[in-house]
């Protein structure tokens, strides 16, 4: 395997991160903190989440898009 199909796959890998994180952030982890929490607590914890969620895609895709 060559340089470039490994940084390929790692991209790719990535990528895959990338939408599980999405889909697990949006169908799994917000309605559980908003049904097992009360709503004074809910609103601001994924107020507080919601930003070390955005950094840690963004750097990833940044990651992916530099890899492909």
């Amino acid at each position: 395997m060559n340089r470039v199909e490994l940084l390929d796959i790692t991209g790719i890998f990535l990528l895959s991160l990338i939408i599980g994180g999405m889909f697990f952030f949006a169908a799994i982890m917000t309605p559980l903190v908003f049904t097992k929490l009360p709503p004074e607590v809910s609103g601001p914890f994924i107020r507080q989440t919601f930003p070390v969620y955005s950094k840690a895609m963004a750097g990833m895709t940044l990651a992916a898009a530099i890899f492909l």
